[in-house]
């Protein structure tokens, strides 16, 4: 863990144990859980079944660049010149790289998408099961609306403007 995300996991730690002592002077008890995100996501049914998709793409496009290198292998033996041996070698670059670009966009923010479902759904099961903060191992993933002081320390932060 860097310097910086200790320091970030440290503040947000020490924020939440204020939130919960003073809670907890007032006689409101808060109910806190933790999920570990990454493992949550990779278990989900549809991040699986995209991880499925994105191996039979990547073997695809696997087949398509093995033809590539043997057709360069093949030209290779038949005595191709240093010129032609050079463009095809280049041709078969540019497409890797173009091949590796489509996957990348093309599955990219479908991950994305079904990351931000998840955390749909651990908010959704957070306020059906009475939670007030779910925290995963980056900081909060979900709290109670009723948590937030941001408009009263934006309004404390201003009172002195003058």
């Amino acid at each position: 863990m860097s310097n910086t995300t200790k320091k970030v996991v440290s503040v947000m730690v020490f924020a939440i144990l204020v939130v919960v002592i003073s809670f907890s002077q007032t006689g409101t008890y808060l109910k806190i859980g933790y999920v570990n995100f990454e493992k949550t996501v990779e278990s989900y049914y549809k991040w699986k079944d995209l991880e499925a998709r994105y191996q039979i793409d990547l073997n695809y496009y696997q087949g398509k660049i093995n033809e590539m290198e043997q057709q360069f292998k093949d030209l290779q033996s038949s005595g191709a010149s240093q010129e032609v041996l050079q463009q095809n070698l280049q041709q078969l670059q540019t497409r890797v790289n173009q091949y590796q670009q489509e996957l990348q966009n093309e599955y990219q923010q479908k991950m994305a998408n079904i990351a931000s479902e998840v955390t749909v759904k651990i908010a959704q099961y957070a306020k059906e099961n009475g939670y007030d903060l779910i925290l995963n191992e980056l900081g909060v993933v979900y709290y109670d609306p009723e948590l937030d002081l941001t408009d009263k320390i934006i309004q404390y932060l201003n009172e002195n403007k003058n």
